[in-house]
């Protein structure tokens, strides 16, 4: 699976996919600028923060934007079915939210997308795109699994975790430049 998940990356690519100083900030910026409108069609709260001062990431722009894309994709799936019922430690008004973070640690400019609605059941198997990543035994799909082939790729990793006492995230880590 891996190696067809890697190959539909290779598919996708443009031909002029040469690596650029990318401003994660920038990318970030007009990511939330094009989607804050669905945040706000679906009763999300999104935040986005952003360190001052992060340094550039040598990466292909077009992929990292559709890796934080998948993520945030994802994380706007799992808020459809939340704050719809009591859930764990939860009320029925619990608040809807996704964050946006980016930070730099070191070399390692992290980039966080978190969300408040389920937990994963394995977060070590998140980008597995055949584990369920629900109770409900709905799998999370080809996305994320994506997510993590394009940040092999530029020599980053992708991780996932679960927060207490509700929501999950999901951490890209990319080398900074």
């Amino acid at each position: 699976m891996r190696t067809t998940l890697e190959s539909l990356s290779r598919i996708s690519r443009t031909h002029n996919d040469h690596l650029t100083s990318v401003s994660v900030a920038e990318l970030l910026d007009d990511m939330e600028e094009l989607h804050r409108s669905e945040f706000l069609r679906r009763s999300i709260e999104f935040r986005l923060n952003i360190a001052p001062g992060l340094p550039k990431v040598r990466c292909n722009a077009q992929h990292l934007r559709q890796a934080v894309l998948h993520c945030l994709q994802f994380a706007i799936e799992a808020m459809d079915g939340a704050g719809q019922g009591v859930g764990k430690g939860g009320s029925e008004s619990e608040l809807k939210s996704v964050r946006l973070e980016a930070t730099a640690e070191g070399n390692l400019v992290q980039i966080l997308v978190a969300h408040s609605g389920p937990g994963f059941l394995n977060p070590e198997r998140a980008f597995d795109p055949f584990a369920p990543s629900q109770p409900a035994g709905e799998t999370v799909g080809l996305g994320l699994a994506l997510c993590a082939s394009i940040l092999r790729e530029h020599n980053g990793r992708a991780s996932a975790v679960n927060l207490e006492p509700r929501g999950a995230a999901i951490l890209l880590e990319l080398q900074a430049n």
